[in-house]
């Protein structure tokens, strides 16, 4: 009977482990699913699920955990894999041998300092002390594994969204008695770029150390954010860096890194889709950055053709006008460090950085500028003034915190032709310092924008030299300059009223020397920390006292042998729009034929030279001009002007405040757009039409000048050849449109 009830014993609990393990993986998947919401505050789903009580091993399938209170997904995994030692595991040691995750993913989604986890954060937050102090659980999970995972990013403030895709991460052990965690990830940015991280962790004491090595990552996917920061089109670059770091995550200053840093093809445009900023490569290769111990020492910084466009305007200039104003938001809640963009988190580090600690201790082995490019342009007065510094370059040598001086020299080309060499020797404190520089072959004519709003007086001609030898010592100043302008002619006073009143034609003409040259010495000095002291404006008010005390002076300007002036032999010069030649072109031209019908066996070649954008540009101005001054000064509508009303139309600044109101009300714009006045007046008038009217101007200028010369002094049609230039260089630094004069034999 014993025997009996021992076998049917034996049978019930056989049967009973068989039932467990058949329906223990639907029970466990029901309850879990079942109690999802209470115990995460989240919806969970499984697809399957496989749970061995004998082997402690689990397989879970097509796993999903929605957002909080919503059916969208926010984790999902395809397969999840864990293998528990059951043995171990009754006798309180818990070792997970394996967890493995095979194609996770998840959707972060952030606003401001806020994400899509941080009621998980916040439900599961354990930082409490526990009232009971227990010994510590022993545990060890080995060999976690994720396969081909991925992470959708989606920043909604800045609608900055990217993936990271082909994530693998690999950690052999974490364990109770080994504080040292062994961590190995890669990955790739859907957009490009491929990162490489190892890193070892004390989780006791929060030390890391960590190899960072990223391929090609694409900066574009940054346009977002810095668009939320500064009104760009485009950003574009690579970002190249392999870093060795070593830091304590307790300490933001507890860190030092090692390697090299690279960017290449970096480029900003601005909102008009124009080139804003760019640079080819930034290298920069670190021997040692040590935050917390003042150490910062770089092998070799190299900057390749960088480029930058700055625009001056009466309300700003265009860094200014790319600002984007931003309202208050989660970022400005008083924490630590701002998330909410990339950019603001940068700033919040460095900004703690720099509170804490010192940077006084520095070297590199050189710095280099390569082939950089920076244009300028004013507009600010009536016509725009444009400068264009390339062939950039600078150069160190070795530079460090402990040496005496730190010496730099640099080099650039000016418009063109222009250059410019200096030398510069600075104190590691930046508190004293000499610099010494020569700009020399500028031509005088490419500042006419500015002799003319400020003197009313623009330059035909002239060469300048400028050399300065400067020191500063403990902020006071010593400066030498020599200015010498050769070949130098002041053209005839323009109608619109200067802000300096000077005799600037009288002036050039007593001060140039028998050569037709101007040398000019100005020493200056003063002390630079009084905030009067302003050293351009001093140097100025010099050069004008010069000239206001010049003594007079023959001019400088001999007759001819036919009782002319060789400049009027050489080039018949004439206004942008003037359609018909007036009386001081047909003195040329019997100039011309007095020359020839002396001198039989020469021939003369006359090439209109003229910068035709610059004539569409004047055209478009004149017209919108004559029509303000039809709608909103005499308000009648007229097509010919009398010579004193085209005075008042000419005298019409282009600078005007409801000048510009007027063309901005006419294109329906706010005036905050990036157009100069003229671009306005061309996108009214319309480009072909003035196109049309500037290659009329060209044609009927030609023609009259070959029919005055042959048919009213009858010079030979054979001895004349009238043409338009065809060679741009030839209008580079044109200032004055002009039939440039040829004389050859027959």
């Amino acid at each position: 009977m014993l025997k009996r009830i021992l076998k049917i014993t034996s049978i019930i609990i056989v049967a009973a482990v068989i039932l467990i393990a058949v329906f223990i993986s639907p029970i466990v998947k029901y309850v879990i699913e079942k109690n999802s919401v209470i115990w995460t505050g989240r919806q969970i789903t499984i697809d399957g699920l496989f749970l061995n009580f004998f082997t402690g091993s689990m397989h879970i399938s097509g796993l999903r955990i929605n957002e909080a209170n919503s059916k969208t997904v926010f984790f999902e995994c395809h397969d999840f894999y864990t293998t528990i030692s059951i043995k171990k595991f009754l006798v309180k040691n818990y070792e997970i041998n394996r967890v493995k995750l095979v194609e996770p993913l998840i959707n972060v989604v952030q606003n401001g300092n806020h994400f899509n986890f941080d009621d998980l954060i916040k439900r599961f937050n354990t930082s409490s002390p526990s009232p009971v102090k227990s010994a510590p659980a022993h545990y060890w999970i080995k060999n976690i594994e994720i396969n081909n995972g991925s992470i959708n990013y989606n920043n909604i403030p800045v609608k900055n969204i990217f993936k990271i895709h082909n994530i693998n991460f690999k950690c052999p052990l974490i364990a109770w008695n080994d504080a040292n965690t062994n961590v190995h990830a890669d990955f790739k940015y859907a957009t490009g770029g491929d990162f490489n991280i190892d890193l070892t962790l004390n989780r006791a004491s929060l030390n890391y150390a960590m190899l960072l090595d990223i391929s090609k990552f694409d900066l574009s996917q940054y346009y977002a954010p810095l668009r939320s920061i500064i009104n760009v089109a485009s950003l574009n670059g690579f970002l190249t860096t392999k870093l060795h770091i070593k830091g304590n995550l307790n300490e933001a200053g507890d860190i030092a890194t090692s390697g090299k840093f690279q960017i290449d093809d970096l480029a900003i445009k601005d909102s008009t889709q124009q080139d804003f900023t760019s640079m080819r490569q930034l290298y920069i290769s670190i021997d040692t950055i040590n935050v917390k111990n003042n150490q910062y020492t770089f092998g070799r910084i190299a900057l390749e053709q960088p480029y930058f466009k700055f625009n001056l305007y009466n309300n700003g200039n265009n860094l200014t006008r790319m600002m984007v104003e931003t309202s208050k938001s989660s970022s400005d809640s008083g924490a630590k460090f701002d998330y909410s963009n990339i950019f603001t988190l940068m700033a919040s580090y460095v900004k703690e950085i720099a509170a804490i600690y010192d940077v006084s201790n520095y070297s590199a082995d050189s710095i280099t500028i390569h082939n950089g490019h920076f244009i300028y342009d004013d507009y600010t007065i009536n016509d725009p003034f444009h400068y264009d510094l390339d062939s950039l370059s600078l150069f160190s040598g070795k530079i460090s915190s402990a040496n005496q001086r730190i010496e730099v020299n640099t080099a650039s080309r000016l418009n063109g032709c222009g250059k410019l060499v200096a030398d510069i020797s600075v104190t590691p404190d930046f508190k004293d310092m000499d610099i010494n520089y020569t700009i020399s072959n500028v031509r005088v004519s490419d500042f006419n924008p500015y002799s003319k709003y400020y003197v009313a007086t623009p330059f035909l001609d002239g060469i300048m030299k400028y050399e300065s030898v400067n020191s500063i010592v403990n902020h006071y100043l010593k400066s030498k300059n020599v200015i010498v302008v050769t070949k130098i002619e002041a053209g005839k006073k323009v109608k619109t009223k200067p802000i300096y009143n000077l005799p600037i034609k009288l002036a050039v003409a007593l001060l140039r020397d028998v050569h037709g040259d101007i040398n000019l010495n100005v020493p200056v000095e003063g002390d630079l920390s009084n905030p009067k002291y302003k050293l351009g404006k001093i140097i100025w008010q010099i050069v004008k006292n010069i000239i206001v005390k010049a003594a007079s002076a023959p001019f400088h300007l001999l007759a001819s042998a036919f009782g002319g002036k060789e400049d009027d032999m050489k080039q018949i010069s004439f206004h942008y729009t003037q359609k018909f030649l007036e009386k001081p072109q047909y003195d040329n031209l019997d100039m011309i034929a007095k020359i020839l019908n002396d001198k039989k066996d020469l021939n003369a070649t006359l090439i209109q030279v003229s910068d035709s954008n610059l004539e569409l540009s004047k055209i478009a101005l004149l017209t919108e001009k004559k029509q303000y001054y039809c709608d909103n000064i005499i308000h009648v509508q007229k097509d010919t002007f009398q010579q004193n009303e085209l005075d008042k139309i000419y005298a019409i600044p282009t600078q005007d405040s409801l000048f510009n109101l007027y063309l901005n009300q006419k294109l329906h714009l706010t005036g905050t757009e990036l157009l100069s006045v003229a671009d306005k007046c061309v996108k009214l008038v319309g480009v072909e039409a003035l196109s049309t009217q500037v290659h009329y101007c060209i044609l009927h200028r030609n023609q009259q000048a070959f029919d005055y010369l042959v048919k009213e002094k009858s010079i030979a049609a054979d001895r004349i050849k009238v043409s338009y230039n065809r060679d741009p260089a030839l209008i580079i630094g044109l200032v004055q449109p002009m039939f440039t004069v040829n004389y050859s034999a027959e």
